[in-house]
């Protein structure tokens, strides 16, 4: 029988994510069409609406999908997923997410570099670099960082859907209360982290400093999104 050919699972997770990448930068014209002009409502002064289906896509579809089939490639077990981590052995899906959530991010600088918001951009590096961090220096906690910028971008997603359609009745609403939730899963993987035994001081600290930082932050921003609520006729 012939053998067949078993491909390193980093470079598996790696075309993934080049395949899904290359799909999106091939449908960017198309989307463009279908949802031409700027995002409204508070949110305005961020993305064009491609760019808020592109993230809808990404953060509300591919990344969840990832962790669950990460979650399903470690057996289906917490405790083996954080002992492979731990060791570095990471999943294929795993090496897809590492490499689609740093493209995404750093996409948005030659797409729209002069149009961003300081502190987007400020989120933007703050993110890229606890990410590497998070994947080089501290692989043991991987799978709770995975599930934290999974609940984190869930919320990003449904921000997106939002700043497309802030007429809608409700939406408005319904996205803060979803981030309500979604920042209380943030910080119960935070706190996962933080009482790891595995995990030095210094990567506590970190993650603790940081993943308050941006809940308390995107939070006080969908806050002020309900402020603008009534400048909308909402429709049913």
């Amino acid at each position: 029988n012939a053998s067949m050919v078993k491909l390193p699972v980093s470079l598996v997770g790696g075309l993934v994510a080049v395949c899904w990448l290359a799909a999106i930068w091939f449908a960017i014209d198309a989307i463009k069409l279908v949802f031409p002009g700027p995002c409204e409502g508070y949110f305005s002064d961020t993305f064009p609406r491609w760019r808020c289906v592109v993230g809808v896509a990404t953060q509300g579809v591919l990344v969840p999908s990832l962790y669950v089939l990460s979650w399903c490639q470690h057996g289906r077990s917490r405790q083996v997923w954080l002992k492979d981590c731990t060791a570095r052995t990471h999943s294929s899906a795993e090496y897809a997410f590492f490499v689609v959530f740093a493209s995404f991010l750093l996409s948005d600088y030659p797409l729209f570099w002069e149009e961003m918001a300081p502190l987007l951009n400020a989120h933007h590096v703050i993110t890229l670099v606890s990410h590497c961090l998070s994947i080089v220096a501290f692989p043991q906690a991987v799978p709770h960082y995975f599930a934290g910028v999974v609940a984190l971008e869930m919320g990003s997603a449904a921000c997106n859907v939002a700043s497309l359609y802030p007429w809608v009745r409700g939406i408005t609403e319904s996205y803060f209360l979803l981030l309500v939730l979604l920042h209380g899963m943030v910080l119960s993987s935070m706190l996962k982290v933080a009482t790891m035994e595995c995990m030095p001081m210094s990567g506590r600290v970190y993650g603790v400093f940081v993943t308050i930082g941006l809940v308390v932050g995107r939070q006080y921003e969908a806050i002020k999104s309900l402020q603008i609520q009534s400048c909308f006729a909402p429709v049913a």
